[in-house]
């Protein structure tokens, strides 16, 4: 008789080998670190209770993407300093009450109408994803040395930025000795002595 290592709650399938568990979601609470439902039935039932609690859930998105470093969209929330006031924060039944009172409704998204500031009632309301979008935080992009940095070209002598040489990840540098310009003239006179070259004269001109 074949050893059932986990059964589902919900739709009855079976684990019978280490390989089957991994239809199972992961949690260190139960035996063999997996929980009593599929994956299948766990995504189901968490898809239904967003759906039956569309508030609840705007709440613990809001909380996981301001304190959870793992989740995906911490970078530009929690990692900036993005925070919830402390009303929201330790109760979420304010929160709720918040929700319902200014105009919630499921087809809307949570906004802050201030980018840089925290989730408060002072500073949220509930807008369409069109409109949110026209307030969202653009990432500032990062600053490379390039800029800074210096390099001499070997053929035309001249001192330029890093940001007149092609990059090559060959060199200790990470870019080439030739500058921009004096490299694409090289290629230029490369490609027209290949051209000559190729060229066939036609028969007693020479």
């Amino acid at each position: 008789m074949d050893t059932i290592l986990r059964k589902c709650c919900k739709c009855g399938y079976e684990a019978k080998t280490i390989e089957e568990l991994n239809n199972f979601t992961k949690t260190k609470k139960r035996p063999y670190g997996r929980r009593t439902l599929c994956k299948k039935c766990h995504s189901e039932n968490t898809l239904n209770y967003h759906r039956k609690n569309p508030v609840k859930h705007r709440y613990v998105l809001m909380i996981s993407r301001c304190y959870n470093e793992k989740n995906t969209s911490y970078l530009n929330y929690g990692g900036r300093g993005i925070t919830v006031c402390d009303e929201w924060l330790n109760n979420k039944d304010a929160f709720i009450k918040w929700a319902k009172e200014s105009g919630f409704k499921p087809e809307l998204t949570l906004d802050r109408i201030d980018n840089d500031g925290p989730y408060a009632p002072w500073n949220c309301r509930w807008v369409t994803p069109k409109k949110q979008a026209q307030n969202r935080h653009i990432p500032k992009p990062k600053k490379t040395n390039y800029e800074k940095r210096t390099r001499i070209c070997s053929v035309c002598n001249i001192e330029k930025s890093f940001d007149e040489f092609y990059k090559l990840n060959s060199n200790p540098a990470g870019i080439r000795h030739i500058c921009k310009p004096c490299h694409n003239e090289r290629i230029k006179k490369y490609k027209e002595k290949k051209k000559f070259k190729s060229l066939k004269l036609p028969a007693g001109s020479y």
